[in-house]
């Protein structure tokens, strides 16, 4: 995937201001100071645009570049770190780009991951990764290499051999820092490192009068340093520049506040006044530093222009340009995506247009009725995550960009919890007012090729919405339509469940699989609703889950669980543990320990050991060891605990070998496969010896046949569960098959 030049470079002049903002800080701290810059130079160029970066130090006693620093976008990228060795050598790995780098003392750039030769030997890793294109700079100090400086993008072409002197100069500059962090005058060091990129160089002390100005920020303003020295820095405002007082009032709030600012400040010069980008940081104790740009040399004049039209004045939200153009871009990088059949992306345009807004503005005027959308926008933003993109298009309706979704579906999910935030009434000027909705939405890239097109179909779809009632949300996509109200029926219809007692609790042994004596049960909810019949767990638990009632259900199960197994043992004594299944969402917004002991303790004699406590894998993927510690305590309390649908989700023998688990579940898909494929035999048999290896035992699910059953045995796992043995049942169902079974024991 390519990126346009005009975003390339804009992008890399906000890398090196990233750098040259870390060597200042730097200055100013007391850390290990090449440490905490290394880490920093990698961490500022994940921040703005890379996916991975690494500085490695040449390592003399080994004869290879060492990496000691890094930063990653995404926490997998973790995993190439190992494939990050380099030699310094004339082996295949010794002329890979960084080595080439440190050896010949120079930037290396590669357009292209999979077309370059000298990175063939890490191709397939970085691939998998998603590096399509790589630098490497060398790290000077006093003159000597000292190493390396990687950084990896996912867009292909994104480093270009015509820009190599900039990432030159970054070299140097860096080269420069080293030389001069044990420098008592740092402050001219600090300068000269600056001085190619910068036009403004002014130190203040703490009540902000001017105690240094540089040579060149003197020419810059056309002063004479006698002018400034002494002066508050306020000498540079400038009182006609009414367009940009909002930008002054955020500067001298933060100044006053001692907080570091970044942004543009209009500043007074000789022959009327520049546009300067200007960073502002505190010194310990002594002052500010303030550097800056003249952003119309910098080549940022036109991006802050495009940013004043991109934006909404009332609602300091995007505009409908911005909208369109972030829109182009994402509807283009989901083609590209698709097009290489590897993977599917899905994203959504969302059009929200304020029910009878008009009422709003022509009762109370449009002073409030701004005044209400601004609260609308406030309202989207906590709404929404931080990487969609909100923008208000039109006088009353706003558009959303919603990006890397997970499924379609998400979206009904996501308009729910708007929803949800606009129950509460807006309080504008003593006025509270109810506001709502209707939606349009179309889905990209199944709804249009272009940006264009998914605009369109949204606006389609919004236009048939407006002919309903409120919150009334229309998908351009009839399938879609379908979803959403099959989720809104079936929602409506769950809020009543619990107070109707709809739910009900059905079993299903599980068994040895030699002696097919039942070993346990596993609880299963079942939705029986008065108006809709029997609903299937597919359909109302994800719907439990997005509306956070599913911890409610969770209350009720295990409640009825221990009732009824309260009523199992008087009537058989001990009996084999009794499954429930908690959810990964449960796992990651409440202590699940405590509110299941809870429930337990209100039974007398009640033991864990008569329950089981089963999972999925997607527990673990937010918090490892916060879901380790929560399983090891049910564990100390005497529970069985079990790892449900395992080889299917994010199986991970990184984290597998460390979890308390007592059972590892084969999925149902694995064990209707398992005699028609050879591959899926040989899957459950590694999943088999996996679990015996760290002390596990198996359950296999579904088994149907008694041929499935023979495999299985014969593969050495030690329970089974299925319609063969035994259909899940209600309680008086299972008391009679459990004295049947015993009877033919």
């Amino acid at each position: 995937m390519n990126t346009p030049r005009q975003n390339r470079i804009e992008i890399l002049y906000r890398f090196l201001r990233g750098i040259n903002k870390t060597i200042l800080e730097c200055y100013s701290t007391d850390q290990n100071l090449e440490d905490t810059f290394f880490t920093s130079i990698c961490n500022v160029a994940v921040d703005i645009f890379a996916e991975f970066a690494w500085v490695g130090l040449f390592d003399k006693s080994k004869n290879m570049i060492t990496p000691s620093y890094y930063a990653t976008s995404k926490q997998e990228h973790r995993d190439y770190l190992n494939y990050l060795y380099i030699p310094i050598n004339d082996e295949l790995l010794g002329k890979g780009p960084a080595a080439t780098s440190f050896k010949q003392n120079k930037v290396v750039i590669i357009e292209d991951t999979e077309t370059n030769e000298l990175f063939k030997p890490w191709k397939d890793e970085a691939i998998k990764h998603g590096f399509e294109s790589s630098a490497a700079l060398p790290i000077r100090k006093h003159g000597q290499i000292i190493g390396v400086f990687g950084i990896y993008c996912k867009y292909k072409n994104f480093f270009q051999e015509e820009e190599i002197n900039l990432f030159e100069e970054l070299s140097s500059d860096i080269e420069l820092f080293l030389d001069n962090i044990e420098d008592d005058m740092l402050l001219q060091s600090m300068e000269n490192a600056l001085s190619k990129f910068i036009d403004v160089f002014i130190l203040t002390d703490k009540d902000g009068y001017i105690t240094h100005i540089g040579d060149k920020s003197l020419k810059f303003f056309g002063y004479k340093k006698e002018d400034i020295i002494g002066k508050n820095i306020n000498i540079f405002h400038v009182e006609e520049a009414t367009t940009y007082k909002n930008y002054y009032e955020e500067f001298y709030k933060k100044i006053d506040n001692n907080e570091e600012y970044e942004g543009v400040v209009p500043c007074k010069s000789k022959d009327g006044y520049a546009l300067v980008n200007m960073v502002a940081i505190p010194l310990k104790n002594s002052g500010y530093l303030y550097i800056g740009n003249d952003i119309s040399k910098q080549k940022a004049l036109e991006e802050h222009i495009n940013f004043l039209i991109n934006q909404d004045l009332i609602t300091n939200l995007f505009s409908y340009n911005f909208l369109m153009t972030e829109l182009d871009l994402h509807v283009s990088r989901a083609n590209e995506i698709a097009q290489t059949g590897l993977a599917k992306y899905t994203g959504a345009l969302v059009l929200i247009d304020i029910y009878r807004f008009t009422y709003i503005n022509d009762i109370y005027g449009k002073k409030i009725g701004d005044k209400v959308l601004k609260e609308i926008a406030i309202r989207l933003k906590q709404t929404f995550r931080p990487t969609d993109t909100i923008s208000r298009i039109s006088g009353d309706t706003f558009g959303i960009i919603l990006i890397d979704l997970d499924k379609k579906e998400d979206v009904i999910y996501l308009l729910d919890k708007v929803k949800k935030t606009f129950e509460t009434p807006i309080y504008v000027d003593g006025h509270y007012m109810n506001v709502s909705f209707q939606i349009g939405i179309s889905i990209f890239p199944d709804d249009g090729p272009t940006a264009e097109e998914v605009y369109k179909k949204a606006d389609i779809a919004l236009a048939k919405a407006k002919q309903g009632p409120e919150w009334l949300y229309v998908f351009y996509t009839d399938e879609l339509n379908i979803r959403a109200s099959e989720f809104l029926l079936y929602k409506r219809h769950l809020e009543n469940a619990f107070e109707n007692n709809e739910f009900v609790l059905y079993y299903q042994p599980y068994f040895d699989i030699k002696s097919l004596k039942i070993v346990g049960f596993e609880a299963l909810s079942r939705w029986i609703s008065k108006d809709l019949g029997l609903v299937p767990p597919i359909r109302f638990i994800p719907i439990l889950e997005e509306t956070g009632l599913i911890s409610k259900l969770e209350n009720w199960l295990v409640d009825r669980v221990c009732q009824d197994i309260k009523k199992l043992s008087e009537i058989f004594g001990h009996i084999p543990p009794m499954s429930i299944n908690i959810s990964a969402l449960s796992f990651k917004t409440e202590d699940v320990y405590t509110k299941v002991m809870d429930i337990i303790r209100r039974y007398k004699d009640f033991t864990g050991d008569c329950i089981a406590v089963e999972i999925t894998e997607s527990v673990f993927l937010e918090n490892v060891s916060k879901a380790i510690d929560t399983l090891i305590k049910f564990k100390q309390s005497g529970f069985k605990t079990s790892l449900d649908d395992f080889g299917t989700g994010y199986s991970s023998f990184s984290y597998i070998k460390d979890l308390p688990i007592d059972n590892l579940k084969i999925d149902i898909s694995f064990v209707r496969d398992i005699l028609k494929n050879i591959k899926t035999k040989s899957i459950v048999k590694t999943i088999i010896e996996l679990a015996h290896n760290l002390g596990m035992k198996t359950i296999a699910e579904g088994v149907e046949t008694k041929e499935q059953l023979e495999a299985l045995k014969d593969l050495g796992c030690d329970y089974v569960q299925g319609y063969l043995l035994a259909k899940p049942m209600p309680l008086e169902e299972l008391i009679s098959f459990i004295k049947n079974s015993e009877n033919q024991a």
